[in-house]
């Protein structure tokens, strides 16, 4: 009969787990929720710009002030709908200050101009 050896595994889990008495602090963040990661629009489209925050121990922060970049264009607000981005496969940013910190995430998304 073979036999599995699972401490290994359980070594791993119990050092990822922070039994160790060290417990690892969730650092603040902040992700965008709307548009997803390779979304397209058409040029005009209204676009739905929108993120979420959390601050240090994973508490969520209302987040009402953000501001977004993409080839040149700024918008500020959280949640923002706009209709004016730019044309071309894009990278789009979002920064927010969370309890001091300037926190930033992005998504690629395309606008096709037809």
């Amino acid at each position: 009969m073979n036999r599995v050896r699972f401490w290994p595994l359980m070594a791993l889990l119990a050092a990822c787990s922070g039994t160790s008495g060290d417990s690892a602090e969730i650092e603040a963040g902040i992700r965008i929720v709307s548009p997803d990661n390779g979304d397209w629009f058409d040029i005009g489209e209204d676009v739905s710009l929108e993120a979420e925050a959390w601050q240090v121990g994973g508490d969520s922060v209302e987040l009402t002030t953000a501001t977004w970049e993409v080839d040149g264009w700024t918008g500020e607000g959280n949640p923002l709908l706009t209709s004016d981005l730019p044309a071309g496969k894009l990278i789009l940013e979002v920064y927010a200050d969370v309890a001091g910190e300037t926190l930033n995430d992005s998504v690629e998304i395309a606008v096709w101009a037809r």
